[in-house]
């Protein structure tokens, strides 16, 4: 009975650590594979800036498809977008999605 116990949570264990829990679609984006497990010296890595903007244009069109919001990914960094989506997605229904981008102020990236 024990040995049945500690094989069940054995298979629970390995399938919750087997499930993707990035995204609701369950797929992650192939553009982003190529950085994963990487460390990057700076913001003035070429590779981090790239990366950057890949995550930005991605952020970008996720804020459009689900949320309805234009955002110019080249104004805001990718935090700020991963901000954004935060904030909108725990967003009170009488709030405005204004009184939420107004604390973000658009700003040309360095790169």
């Amino acid at each position: 009975m024990r040995f049945y116990k500690v094989f069940l949570l054995g298979c629970i264990f390995f399938v919750l650590l087997s499930s993707p829990g990035f995204s609701k679609d369950r797929k992650l984006p192939t553009e982003f594979l190529k950085y994963e497990g990487k460390y990057f010296k700076g913001v003035q890595d070429p590779e981090f800036q790239q990366y950057d903007i890949a995550l930005c244009n991605y952020l970008s069109k996720h804020l459009k498809s689900h949320y309805g919001i234009e955002i110019d990914p080249k104004g805001f960094s990718s935090f700020d977008l991963l901000e954004m989506e935060a904030l909108v997605k725990c967003k009170k229904k009488e709030e405005s999605i204004d009184s939420i981008l107004k604390f973000f102020k658009s700003s040309k990236l360095p790169y």
